[in-house]
């Protein structure tokens, strides 16, 4: 392989994972949502139930996880976006003291391949902007277009 005429020609972003800690209490919202999610999980223990759908405000729509893997609570689903485990709220702030996170988030890779082809487009309008604008300045034959 000669490494000198290798060149990268595919950047991706396959995966991204974060946790989140903050020395905070859980938002209204959050707490609000929890009731109904432990009531639904509850509920799921003794008979069959329909899946449970909660709307993130500004985000989307997640599916609620039945099975939740410790420590965490809660287990969110939206294949298209992330994936997102919650802490036990009346535990909250131990995960503060801790290294695991209040909040997990596991971002699906299309979501962040789509984010990154939308910034690339922006990218794309702006330099092709600015190349339009430095031509108009200079002349059209004394700059070659960019894009």
């Amino acid at each position: 392989m000669d490494f000198e005429k290798s060149q990268c020609v595919n950047r991706v972003i396959d995966s991204l994972d974060v946790r989140v800690i903050r020395e905070t209490v859980p938002s209204k919202w959050l707490l609000d949502q929890s009731l109904k999610w432990q009531t639904h999980k509850d509920l799921a223990k003794k008979e069959r139930v329909d899946p449970l759908f909660s709307e993130i405000p500004e985000v989307g729509t997640f599916r609620l996880i039945l099975g939740a893997s410790n420590p965490y609570q809660f287990a969110l689903d939206c294949p298209e976006i992330c994936h997102i485990r919650i802490w036990n709220l009346e535990k909250w702030r131990s995960a503060y003291n801790g290294q695991t996170g209040q909040i997990y988030i596991s971002f699906a890779s299309v979501y962040l391949q789509r984010l990154v082809s939308q910034e690339l487009e922006k990218l794309s309008t702006i330099s092709s902007n600015a190349s339009s604008r430095i031509q108009k300045s200079l002349g059209s034959s004394a700059f070659p277009s960019l894009i």
